[in-house]
């Protein structure tokens, strides 16, 4: 799945990033690698998604998330992301 289809209020690991280069440097940049833990916060009608990820909330547009290939986070990943947000 990508991000673009995700749940919101779930977590999930990023498995892989689909796109030209300059965007996934635009995704690196701010921390979204293959592995990365990303909590969906929130998704717009439009596929913009609102993430939390490495201590760091971030609005990405439709395009760029559905460059973004997810899987269920770890249980670890999960208690350490409910641990900053709380």
């Amino acid at each position: 799945m990508t991000l673009k289809s995700a749940i919101p209020g779930r977590m999930y690991t990023a498995d892989a990033v689909s796109c030209e280069k300059s965007a996934k440097m635009r995704l690196a940049s701010v921390g979204i690698v293959p592995g990365t833990a990303i909590f969906l916060l929130r998704r717009s009608r439009g596929g913009t998604a609102e993430i939390y990820v490495r201590s760091s909330r971030i609005a990405i547009g439709a395009r760029l998330a559905s460059a973004v290939f997810l899987r269920p986070a770890a249980e670890i990943a999960i208690r350490e992301i409910s641990r900053d947000l709380a």
